[in-house]
């Protein structure tokens, strides 16, 4: 069975996958790239109570593609530290620009 990919694309948009710590002291987006969890890290205030950290994570990544709150979703990991999050209007390639803006360049595809 392949490895999943960070990132994937739907027919919705972008999928990419993402492994939060929540109850850090500060919030940071993207935080490295775990090749374990084939996942980009993030770091989050917000604790891990009440749907905060998951309000915080779509917050944050609204913010950093610069993606208006109603273009991201989590469509899994709703209640783990994993997550896949749904990104709609951006292309791949500005997904990546982005990234790579921040110092961040993701694995090529195979």
């Amino acid at each position: 069975m392949p490895a999943p990919r960070v990132l994937t694309i739907s027919s919705d948009g972008i999928l990419l996958r993402i492994h939060v710590t929540p109850g850090a002291n500060t919030t940071e987006f993207p935080t490295g790239y775990d090749e374990w969890r084939h996942a980009i890290t993030a770091r989050l205030h917000a604790p891990a109570q009440e749907n905060k950290a998951n309000d915080e994570l779509l917050s944050v990544l609204a913010s950093f593609f610069h993606l208006q709150p109603q273009d991201l979703s989590i469509t899994a990991g709703h209640s783990s530290r994993d997550k896949t999050v749904l990104l709609k209007r951006i292309t791949k390639p500005q997904l990546l620009k982005k990234l790579k803006d921040a110092g961040y360049d993701l694995p090529t595809d195979p």
